[in-house]
């Protein structure tokens, strides 16, 4: 049997990371795949040293471009421009050895589960990390996204909530987010999410996965780490 760990979007929460790869050590995982956006939020240096350390294979999000590459929003919203000061901040943590290693995250990561099946992992779709697809993506819109690609497993990053579908011949997979759940027209609950999926004699089991966050720790985490803003962002948690 081949267990395989998918998390995605991090968000540079590194106490959400810690508490599911606390959870993940315990289990026989035989490979960890990251989905993507690691480093956009409290504490980036340190969630990236975490993954170089672990060796976790991570594909390239939307978010690491933007941490990567900076710039500002046109739009008039303040929102938006918390987020970009935040991000703007973010890569201000990133050393070069940091940056270096993101820039080397490739677009699709493949995983072999036996001479006739594959996984293809990607953050958006196989061929823009700012596509998205979920339950509820229009079937003619998902055969434009993924055109081409006929993986037995597909698993995607970007949408911040766990899901299963299935298109064609394909399985896909959204396994949430490790550092910033989204619920809709919710606040951020405070617990991590990721998938694990188990392949056996030609078949695969989806197991989500959702692991609390010490609510206490996590607050002090983003106030104590001097990201702009951090106040601000506790109030769209759940907390």
């Amino acid at each position: 049997m081949n267990k395989i760990a998918l998390i995605s979007d991090i968000q540079g929460n590194l106490i959400a990371l810690k508490q599911v790869l606390q959870q993940i050590d315990t289990e026989q995982i035989e490979d960890i795949i990251c989905l993507g956006d690691v480093a956009s939020g409290a504490y980036p240096h340190d969630v990236v040293t975490l993954l170089k350390e672990r060796n976790i294979r991570t594909v390239k999000g939307n978010m690491d471009d933007a941490i990567l590459n900076p710039r500002r929003h046109e739009d008039a919203d303040p929102d938006l421009d918390r987020y970009d000061d935040i991000d703007q901040w973010c890569s201000e943590q990133l050393t070069v050895t940091d940056k270096t290693f993101m820039r080397k995250f490739p677009p699709l990561i493949r995983v072999q589960l036996d001479e006739d099946h594959e996984l293809l992992c990607f953050h958006g779709s196989p061929y823009s990390y700012n596509d998205a697809i979920d339950e509820s993506t229009p079937a003619d819109m998902l055969a434009s996204q993924l055109y081409g690609y006929t993986e037995t497993l597909m698993a995607t990053g970007h949408m911040h909530h766990q899901y299963l579908r299935f298109y064609k011949q394909s399985m896909i997979i959204g396994p949430g987010s490790v550092g910033l759940p989204r619920q809709r027209n919710s606040k951020h609950p405070c617990h991590a999410e990721y998938a694990i999926v188990n392949w056996d004699d030609g078949r695969a089991y989806i197991e989500f996965r959702q692991v609390d966050i010490p609510v206490e720790d996590f607050k002090k985490g983003i106030l104590e780490s001097g990201m702009p803003h951090a106040n601000w962002f506790l109030s769209l948690w759940d907390i």
